[in-house]
C-alpha cells in the first residue's frame, strides 16, 4: 500500500473517531438533562458540563472531515522538521 493510501486510511480512521466522541458526547449531554437521545433538535441547560466538549468534539470532527475531503492531511503532526501520523 502507498504512502497516499495510508494517509486516507489513517485520515479516515481518524474522522471515525470524532464521530464516534460527538456521538458518545451527545448521549451524555441528553442524558444529562434527561433529553432522548434521539431528539434532532435540542437546548441543552447551562448547567451541562458536557456541552463545551461536545461543541469542541463538533468542531474538531467537522474540521478533520473538511481536510479529509479536500485532500489535506488529517491527524498528521510535524515532529523534528518531519511528518508523523498520530
Amino acid at each position: 500500500m502507498g504512502v497516499a493510501q495510508d494517509l486516507v486510511r489513517h485520515g479516515s480512521k481518524h474522522v471515525q473517531g470524532w464521530e464516534n466522541t460527538v456521538r458518545h458526547l451527545w448521549r451524555k449531554c441528553c442524558e444529562f438533562d434527561g433529553i432522548e437521545p434521539v431528539s434532532s433538535f435540542v437546548v441543552f441547560s447551562d448547567a451541562n458540563p458536557y456541552v463545551k466538549f461536545y461543541n469542541t468534539a463538533v468542531g474538531k470532527c467537522q474540521e478533520a472531515k473538511n481536510q479529509l475531503e479536500h485532500g489535506g492531511y488529517v491527524g498528521l503532526k510535524i515532529v523534528n522538521g518531519k511528518a508523523v501520523i498520530g
